[in-house]
C-alpha cells in the first residue's frame, strides 16, 4: 500500500514532516510529565526519566545515522537500548504506584480499626459489659430445655 502523502510530498519531505510530529509528541509528553511531577505525582519522575532516556538514545541513533557521531556497537543498538530502558523505568513507575495504593489501603484499614476500637471503649464506659453483650446479641444460642417426660416414657 502506498501512503496518501506519497502523491503530494517527496520522501524526504514526508520524513521531515513525520519527524516534526514525533518531536511535537515528545515535547508534549515531557511537558505533561513535568507538570504531573510538580503537582506531586510520584510516578511522574519515572515517566520523565523514561522519556528522557528514550529521547537521548534516539538522538544518539539519529546522529550516528546522519554521520554526526562515529559508528559503534552502542550507537548501532541505541534505539533498542533506549526502548528497553524506557520499559524498565515505566515498570518501576507501575510498581511504585501499586505499592503506594497498598500503603494507602492499609493506612485506611488501620484508621477504621482504630475508630472502631474508640467506639467500643466509649460504649463500654457508658453502658458496661453486661448490657453491651446483650446489645451485641450475646448469648447467641438460646438455652433449650429438655422436654419433660413421664416415667413411663423414660422406661420404654
Amino acid at each position: 500500500e502506498m501512503p496518501l502523502g506519497a502523491f503530494v510530498f517527496s520522501y524526504q519531505a514526508g520524513i521531515l514532516i513525520a519527524m516534526g510530529f514525533i518531536m511535537m509528541v515528545a515535547v508534549m509528553g515531557v511537558t505533561a510529565g513535568t507538570m504531573n511531577w510538580r503537582a506531586g505525582n510520584r510516578a511522574a519522575r519515572f515517566y520523565i526519566l523514561a522519556w528522557g532516556m528514550l529521547i537521548l538514545f534516539t538522538l544518539i541513533f539519529v546522529f550516528t545515522q546522519l554521520g554526526l557521531l562515529p559508528y559503534s556497537f552502542i550507537s548501532a543498538i541505541a534505539l533498542q537500548t533506549g526502548q528497553v530502558i524506557e520499559v524498565a523505568l515505566l515498570s518501576f513507575a507501575l510498581a511504585d504506584r501499586i505499592n503506594t495504593e497498598r500503603a494507602e489501603k492499609l493506612q485506611l484499614q488501620q484508621r477504621e480499626m482504630e475508630e472502631e476500637r474508640k467506639k467500643l471503649k466509649k460504649l463500654l464506659k457508658t453502658e458496661g459489659y453486661p448490657s453491651l453483650f446483650f446489645r451485641l446479641g450475646y448469648p447467641r444460642k438460646k438455652m433449650r430445655h429438655a422436654p419433660r417426660r413421664t416415667a413411663s416414657e423414660v422406661i420404654i
